[in-house]
C-alpha cells in the first residue's frame, strides 16, 4: 500500500499586535502603535515609573504622586491627536492642503513619548535646584535626546524602525524632542525671524512639526496640555482649559517664510486660560512655600551626599549604596545618569550609619517628621531690582556679612510667577486667523486682547525661610527684616508693605514686631511718609481735571508742599493746629464717605481684618470703628501725613466732593501755620 506524502501540521505563529490599548484616567483608552509600545518596554523608559512628575509636591497634596511615565504616554496620545486633526483639516479639498506622511506622524508621536526621558530624581528638583550651580552642560531636553539615541541602538527597536522606514529619522526625532536654541526668535517688529532655518530633520515647509511636542515659540504644545489636565486632576484643582476645542480650531499657515500652527481668533480667551492655568498651578502647587522648603532641604541633603562621594571615591560601602562617582558627575554619561531615580531618597534615609552620610540622613528625617524650614517673610519686589541685589540686601539686614555662615540660620530664594515663554505678553507670538480669511495669519493688537488680562503678568517674590525649629529664631529673623522691608518699600524696591506694620496692634496679626523697630517707626517714618505722600498728591492734583477754583487751590497746595522743608520739627502750637485739622478731616470722611469706606480703607492699606470689621458692624458702631482705625493710622503716620493720605485715598475712591472738603481743611491748616 503506497503511503501518501508526509504532512506536518503547525500552529500559525501569532504576530505581534499592531496596536496596544492603555487605560488613562485623563484621556481614556489610548491606542499606541507597536514601535511606541516597544520603546515603552525598554528599561530606559520604565525608569520613568520611578520619577514623580511634581517632585515633593505630594508632601502638600497627598494625591500628587503621578509619574513621568503617565505623563509621557499622555503627551504621545495628544501628539497623535494633533497630527490627525491637522491632516484632516488640511486634506485635499482644503484651500491650503498639507502633506504629513505616516513616517512624520510616527516621528511626532515618538518624540512626545520620549520627551521626558532625561529628567532626574523628583523631576525639576534635580535640574533647577541640585544642578543649578554646577558647571555642567545638562538640560532634561538634551539628555532625553541622548537617551533616545541609545534606545535606537537596541536590536528590537532597530528592526521596528526599519519596518516603519524610520531608520534615517533619528536626528529628526531628536530635534523634535530638543529643538535648537534660538530657532524661533523674531525681530522687535515681529515681521521676520532673526535666524535662518538650521534644522536638519525637515525644512521650513515642515517647520510646524517642531511646534507640536516642544514649542519654543509661544509655549502652546501638547506637553503643556497634558500636564495642565493631569496635574489638575491629581491636585484636585479645577482645569478651565479645553484642549479638545483648541484641536478643532487650529490651522497651519505660512508667515515669515515658515509654516506655523495658528488658531481661530475666537479661541484667544481659551489660550489665555491655558497660560492662566499654568500660573494658577505655580501659585498653588509648583511654588508652594512648604513644598519648596522640603525641596530646599532635600537638595541640601543631595549636596552633602555629592560632596561625600567626591571625597571618598574608593569607599566601597558608599559605592555599593550610590554607585561609583559623585551624583552631579553622572550627567556626563547616559548609562550613569539612568541609575538616578527617586529611590535615592530612601537609599539616603535607610543607609547604615556612616559619618559622611549622617548629616544628609538627618535632613531627610526632619522632612519625614514634618520639621520643614518655616517661611518667615514673603514680599513682591520690583522688576527694576536684580534678584542678587535684593537677596544680598536681605542678608545684610539680618546682620550677616559672611554669607558662608548663613546655612545655619536662614535660606533666601527668589521665585517667579509668570504666564510662560513670553512672560509679560503670553499671546505675543501667537498667530490667529478669522472665519472670513482662514489663510491670513495675524497677531493680536492691544485692543483685541481679552479684557481680563492682568496688568502685570510677571510677579517676582523674595522668600526668607528659617532653618531652625525654635520660635525665638524665627522671631529674630522676622524682627531683623521688618525695618529692611519698610525701607525697601519706601525706596520702591519692594512693592508691598509688611502685613503687620500698618496696624501692629491688630489682634488678628500673629506676627511680632520688634519694640526697637516700633520706636524707630515713630521717630523716623512720619515725615518720610508725609513727604512721599505730598509728592504723589501734588502730582495727582496737577493732573486732576476740575474747575478753575479747584485748579488754583491745587496749584497753591502743590507750591507750598514743594517749598516746605522735609525734616522740619513741628512746634507745640503747630501740633495743636494739626490735631484740630485732623479731627475736622475725620469728621468729614466719616460722615460723608460712608458708601466708600471699604475702598478708602484699602487705599489706606488697612488690614483685611479692619476692613471686614468695618463692613460687618452696624451703622452706629461702624462710625466708631472707622474713627478708631483712622486714629490708629495717625499714630502710625503722624497727623499731617494722614491728612494728605486721606486726600489720596478719596481721590482714588472717586470721592471728589469729599476730597475738596478735606482740601479746604488742608488750606486752612497751611494758612494758620
Amino acid at each position: 500500500m503506497a503511503l501518501g506524502p508526509l504532512t506536518i501540521e503547525t500552529e500559525p505563529v501569532e504576530e505581534e499586535p499592531l496596536l496596544k490599548v492603555f487605560n488613562d484616567p485623563i484621556h481614556g483608552s489610548i491606542e499606541l502603535p507597536a514601535i511606541c509600545v516597544a520603546i515603552i518596554d525598554t528599561p530606559e523608559f520604565q525608569r520613568l515609573r520611578h520619577i514623580k512628575q511634581l517632585g515633593l509636591t505630594c508632601l502638600v497634596y497627598p494625591t500628587a504622586v503621578h509619574t513621568r511615565f503617565d505623563h509621557s504616554i499622555g503627551v504621545c496620545h495628544l501628539a497623535d491627536e494633533m497630527v490627525q486633526a491637522l491632516r484632516k483639516r488640511h486634506g485635499p479639498k482644503d484651500s491650503r492642503p498639507i502633506d504629513i506622511t505616516e513616517e512624520e506622524h510616527l516621528c511626532v508621536m515618538i518624540a512626545g513619548l520620549c520627551r521626558d526621558l532625561g529628567f532626574g530624581p523628583f523631576s525639576h528638583l534635580f535640574d533647577q535646584r541640585f544642578m543649578r550651580n554646577k558647571e555642567k552642560d545638562y538640560t532634561p531636553g538634551a539628555m532625553s535626546a541622548k537617551i533616545f539615541g541609545e534606545i535606537c541602538k537596541k536590536p528590537r527597536i532597530e528592526k521596528l524602525l526599519q519596518e516603519n522606514n524610520l531608520e534615517k529619522e533619528i536626528k529628526f526625532i531628536q530635534e523634535l524632542i530638543d529643538p535648537p536654541p534660538g530657532l524661533w526668535e523674531n525681530d522687535s517688529t515681529r515681521t521676520a525671524y532673526k535666524t535662518r532655518w538650521f534644522c536638519e530633520g525637515r525644512g521650513e515647509d515642515k517647520s510646524y512639526l517642531y511646534l507640536i511636542v516642544k514649542n519654543t515659540l509661544n509655549g502652546i504644545d501638547v506637553a503643556k496640555w497634558d500636564y495642565c489636565a493631569r496635574d489638575c486632576h491629581f491636585l484636585g484643582i479645577p482645569n478651565s482649559f479645553d484642549h479638545q476645542r483648541l484641536l478643532k480650531f487650529s490651522r497651519v499657515l505660512e508667515w515669515g517664510g515658515r509654516s506655523e500652527i495658528c488658531f481661530k481668533f475666537k479661541e484667544a480667551f481659551n489660550l489665555y486660560n491655558l497660560y492662566r492655568m499654568r500660573h494658577v498651578l505655580h501659585m498653588r502647587a509648583y511654588q508652594h512655600s512648604a513644598k519648596n522648603a522640603a525641596e530646599i532641604m532635600f537638595s541640601e541633603a543631595l549636596e552633602e551626599v555629592d560632596k561625600s562621594l567626591t571625597i571618598a571615591r574608593k569607599d566601597t560601602g558608599l559605592n555599593m549604596l550610590f554607585g561609583e562617582g559623585n551624583l552631579s558627575g553622572r550627567v556626563d554619561n547616559v548609562h550613569d545618569f539612568l541609575s538616578l531615580t527617586d529611590d535615592i531618597y530612601r537609599r539616603i534615609l535607610l543607609c547604615p550609619p556612616h559619618p559622611d552620610i549622617d548629616s544628609a540622613r538627618a535632613i531627610l528625617q526632619k522632612i519625614d517628621e514634618r520639621q520643614l524650614y518655616k517661611l518667615v517673610v514673603e514680599a513682591t519686589y520690583s522688576a527694576k531690582v536684580k534678584e542678587d541685589e535684593i537677596s544680598l540686601s536681605a542678608w545684610k539686614a539680618l546682620g550677616i556679612q559672611n554669607l558662608d555662615s548663613h546655612e545655619r540660620l536662614a535660606f533666601i530664594e527668589t521665585v517667579y510667577f509668570d504666564y510662560g515663554v513670553n512672560r509679560e505678553e503670553p499671546l505675543r507670538n501667537v498667530h490667529f486667523f478669522t472665519k472670513c480669511e482662514p489663510n491670513v495669519p495675524f497677531f493680536l493688537r492691544k485692543e483685541q486682547e481679552p479684557r481680563v488680562l492682568p496688568e502685570n503678568m510677571l510677579e517676582r517674590k523674595i522668600r526668607v525661610y528659617c532653618k531652625s525649629t525654635e520660635t525665638s529664631c524665627r522671631d529674630n529673623i522676622h524682627e531683623g527684616l521688618m525695618q529692611w522691608w519698610t525701607e525697601q518699600y519706601q525706596s520702591g524696591a519692594i512693592l508691598s508693605t509688611p502685613p503687620n506694620v500698618i496696624c501692629p496692634s491688630t489682634p488678628a496679626s500673629s506676627q511680632k514686631t520688634s519694640p526697637d523697630f516700633k520706636a524707630n517707626v515713630h521717630k523716623r517714618e512720619p515725615h518720610l511718609e508725609e513727604n512721599r505722600a505730598k509728592r504723589h498728591l501734588s502730582r495727582d492734583l496737577e493732573d486732576l481735571p476740575s474747575t478753575s477754583q479747584q485748579s488754583r487751590r491745587s496749584e497753591r497746595i502743590a507750591k507750598k508742599m514743594r517749598t516746605e522743608e522735609q525734616h522740619s520739627e513741628p512746634t507745640k502750637d503747630t501740633t495743636t493746629i494739626q490735631e484740630e485739622a485732623l479731627k475736622k478731616s475725620f469728621h468729614v470722611v466719616v460722615e460723608n464717605a460712608r458708601d466708600n469706606w471699604k475702598e478708602i480703607g484699602r487705599r489706606l492699606q488697612f488690614t483685611e481684618t479692619d476692613i471686614n470689621s468695618i463692613d460687618q458692624k452696624e451703622r452706629g458702631d461702624c462710625t466708631e470703628c472707622m474713627r478708631t482705625v483712622l486714629h490708629r493710622w495717625t499714630a502710625r503716620e503722624g497727623k499731617r501725613a494722614t491728612i494728605f493720605r486721606l486726600m489720596e485715598a478719596l481721590k482714588a475712591a472717586r470721592n471728589v466732593d469729599v476730597m475738596e472738603k478735606v482740601s479746604d481743611i488742608a488750606n486752612e491748616l497751611e494758612l494758620k501755620e
